[in-house]
């Protein structure tokens, strides 16, 4: 609970500093997925620690798989954060194309 509370803080407090409402909105996006993805990478050191290591190495395992897991989260949000930004800039690009298409050229009255 806390933890949602601190994301939704900072991405608030991110946005207000930067004056924009999408640093905010991209900064929980790149919260959201370390922590979705933090116990992912845990439990799959934990599985692998289970399947092909000793019991000794679990604590060394969790801690990597716990980092990796971040890593993995931010490099998920930073891939979508730039096909986003790809999609956007090409929808834009065609909406600006359209606007010229469809205007009649300027009359030339003196």
């Amino acid at each position: 609970m806390y933890r949602m509370l601190g994301m939704l803080f900072t991405s608030a407090l991110t946005g207000i500093v930067r004056r924009k409402f999408s640093s905010g909105l991209r900064a929980l996006h790149y919260q959201a997925y370390a922590v979705i993805a933090l116990p992912v990478g845990a439990g799959l050191a934990w599985l692998a620690v289970r399947l092909f290591g000793s019991p000794s190495q679990l604590p060394v395992a969790l801690v990597i798989g716990v980092l990796s897991g971040i890593c993995a989260g931010l490099t998920i949000a930073y891939i979508l954060d730039r096909a986003a930004m790809v999609a956007y800039l090409y929808f834009e690009k065609r909406k600006s194309a359209s606007r010229r298409i469809g205007q009649s050229p300027p009359s030339a009255t003196p």
